[in-house]
């Protein structure tokens, strides 16, 4: 059997998962990188909550744009995975934990309670969740068009949903505000959004639904994984 089937049509062989060391690093590049340049080495010239608070805000769209775009593109523009599902999940699980050095400190210089910052940890880790769910379609082969449209998606997924509530918006009288919860950016900065405040129940009841359609998501591929096994087991 030739590498290329063993590589592609083959994902669940039992080889060892590599740690993300490399991803680990970028991230650390990435996110010292935004803080340096929203919020920087020098306290305001009138220090206080009200004067982080842009800065702040700015830092975490950053860090989500990190999750949501400069991973998938680092790891589409790499080899192929032979356990694309499983270091996809790593991976998440990696930059998640990078994301929580970033947030949650951020309350010392905010007024934000507790409650609003595990929403927005939420918020940002569902994105992520379905990021990753769309990454294996991807990762799984070296076809450079299979990497295109997974990018694709991901672009869709990320870009798609802002701009569809702006033509909305545009075009339609009645309130579609809601739609802002399409897209990870506009979710995100609607999160912030008066972030001293108390989260209302409405809010967390969307994260459930954004869990559930990204664990549903998940679905595409282990469908793939198990069409890639038969064809494998086909061909022994």
């Amino acid at each position: 059997m030739n590498s290329r089937l063993d590589h592609e049509d083959n994902p669940v062989m039992r080889l060892p998962l590599q740690m993300p060391r490399g991803l680990v690093f970028a991230s650390s590049i990435w996110l010292f990188g935004s803080w340096l340049l929203t919020i920087g080495v020098r306290a305001p010239i009138q220090s206080s909550a009200a004067s982080y608070v842009p800065g702040v805000r700015v830092l975490i769209l950053l860090t989500l744009l990190g999750v949501v775009t400069a991973w998938p593109m680092l790891r589409l523009s790499q080899v192929a995975r032979i356990r694309p599902c499983m270091q996809s999940l790593i991976d998440l699980a990696a930059i998640m934990a990078m994301t929580q050095i970033v947030i949650w400190p951020l309350r010392l210089v905010t007024n934000w309670p507790v409650e609003r910052i595990s929403l927005l940890t939420a918020v940002i880790a569902g994105w992520g969740l379905l990021v990753s769910a769309i990454l294996p379609l991807g990762t799984a082969r070296s076809s450079g068009t299979s990497r295109l449209l997974c990018m694709f998606l991901v672009l869709l997924l990320t870009l798609g949903g802002s701009l569809a509530w702006w033509v909305a918006g545009q075009v339609s009288s009645s309130d579609v505000s809601w739609m802002a919860t399409l897209s990870p950016f506009t979710d995100v900065h609607h999160t912030m959004s008066n972030g001293q405040e108390q989260v209302a129940a409405g809010q967390w009841n969307h994260v459930i639904v954004l869990w559930i359609v990204a664990a549903g998501l998940w679905s595409l591929p282990a469908i793939d994984l198990a069409a890639a096994r038969r064809r494998h087991d086909g061909q022994v």
